[in-house]
């Protein structure tokens, strides 16, 4: 079977708006605040504002944004059928860099190496926009609870994340495996493409979407350019070198290179293969020690596929340099010998 269609109720054409106004053009969907997985963002859902007389009612002065008159209207005040995410926050720094990061994966040289490889589509969720010092209304204001933001990320919404899709359909296999791990390999070569080194690749970050293109990455904050310092990690993505690193002078002397996202994509396999972490439910100190372990190497002895667990442990090799990288990964007999997403070449499911 294929990727299915995302049963998580997606709505798009059935939400209700608040009167919260972000840059006289974005208004907030109702109960949609959340944080970031890393914790250092607010998420809302958002929908785009029509009828610049309204903007000006919910942000002009006197400002009428509490105002019960103020009523948000489906298809009048806003359009439902499409929905953005804003990210925001006041780390400038971190938000400047994912900025930047977003337009060098979706940039003409990443696009053109998809090309080259044959494919066009995009691995990344698009940027719409990148508001500094954000115009916002009372009525977001006191949503935030009179707390402000230096920058808000307009970015394209999925259905789910990858984390909340496996929870909902279990284990998954046969093609439509094959197909979410393509998928999620292209997204780690559309960030190593652009020169960058993701530290953050996690069915958290990978989002469900309605299309042609079913998986697609999210979140760069953490991304940086290849051969540079971390700015940022996640315990159940780094690999043992880094864990040393981290544990010796807070990883401040590392280099961080593409095999650091091969690694990841391993233990991503077996996080998506058994619908679980291989770390589950351990807290981020004890899992960072026990990747400093000296000759530590994950046990993929429960992957029952025999082609993809000698994938996985290629791609965990204790040794940086030996990990594949790219297309060297879909070249592995795991895709070559049993199909890349939807095109099988022998084998069976």
């Amino acid at each position: 079977k294929a990727v299915k269609a995302v049963k998580v109720a997606s709505a798009f054409s059935n939400v209700d708006c608040t009167n919260a106004i972000v840059d006289k053009q974005w208004t907030i969907v109702k109960n949609s605040g959340s944080k970031s997985p890393s914790g250092k963002s607010r998420i809302y859902t958002a929908c785009k504002v029509v009828g610049s007389e309204l903007v000006g009612q919910l942000t002009g002065v006197p400002d009428m944004s509490t105002s019960p008159a103020c009523t948000m209207e489906a298809g009048v005040d806003y359009i439902p059928d499409t929905q953005y995410i804003l990210k925001c926050s006041s780390n400038s720094e971190s938000m400047d860099r994912e900025a930047k990061n977003y337009d060098r994966v979706n940039g003409p040289i990443t696009t053109l190496l998809k090309w080259g490889a044959g494919s066009t589509s995009p691995t990344f969720v698009k940027k719409y926009s990148f508001i500094k010092a954000p115009s916002v209304n009372a009525a977001f204001e006191k949503l935030n609870r009179g707390g402000g933001y230096d920058r808000i990320l307009v970015l394209e919404k999925g259905v789910c994340d990858l984390k909340v899709y496996l929870k909902q359909e279990g284990k998954v296999r046969g093609k439509e495996l094959r197909e979410i791990l393509a998928a999620v390999t292209l997204v780690c070569k559309g960030v190593n493409d652009a020169g960058l080194v993701w530290t953050d690749l996690k069915v958290e970050n990978l989002v469900m979407c309605e299309g042609k293109v079913k998986v697609k990455g999210i979140d760069l904050e953490s991304a940086v350019p290849a051969n540079t310092n971390p700015v940022d990690y996640s315990p159940e993505a780094c690999p043992p070198e880094f864990a040393r690193s981290f544990i010796s002078d807070g990883g401040v002397t590392f280099i961080a290179k593409k095999s650091y996202d091969s690694w990841s994509l391993g233990m991503l396999f077996y996080n998506i293969y058994n619908g679980r972490g291989y770390f589950e439910n351990r807290g981020a100190t004890g899992v960072t020690k026990a990747l400093a372990t000296k000759g530590f190497k994950p046990d993929f002895r429960d992957v029952d596929d025999d082609r993809l667990r000698d994938l996985m442990e290629k791609l965990c090799d204790e040794e940086p340099k030996k990990r594949p990288s790219g297309a060297g990964i879909l070249l592995h007999p795991y895709f070559t010998k049993s199909g890349i997403g939807k095109w099988s070449f022998g084998g069976s499911d």
